[in-house]
């Protein structure tokens, strides 16, 4: 549970840190310059952006943290409260509905 906390808050602390760099980027951006060297090799795994990186990070957190619990969160939810199936089903469906809405309209 607490690895799982740690994840979340690993994700959002990315996250903050990710709209800062956009930010940058997209001024960098407006400056005009294009890159020198377009050619493909995995050296330039080590010339990728802090966006790269964060939005990698960002990602693994969120699917770390909320895949197992979706995992176990129907027999949590029965075992903890004592609702039935379906409506521990139900509740689990709106989590992941409310998650995907906020993941992706941020």
């Amino acid at each position: 549970m607490l690895a799982t906390v740690g994840f979340v808050a690993l994700a959002a602390i990315a996250g903050v840190v990710l709209i800062g760099v956009d930010k940058r980027y997209d001024a960098y951006l407006q400056g005009g310059e294009e890159p020198s060297d377009s050619s493909l090799s995995c050296s330039n795994l080590t010339r990728l952006g802090p966006v790269f990186w964060l939005l990698s990070l960002t990602t693994f957190a969120i699917y770390f943290s909320v895949i197992p619990f979706i995992s176990f969160s129907t027999e949590f939810f029965i075992n903890k409260w004592g609702i039935t199936e379906v409506e521990a089903g139900w509740l689990t469906g709106e989590l992941l509905l409310f998650k995907t809405a906020i993941v992706y309209e941020i």
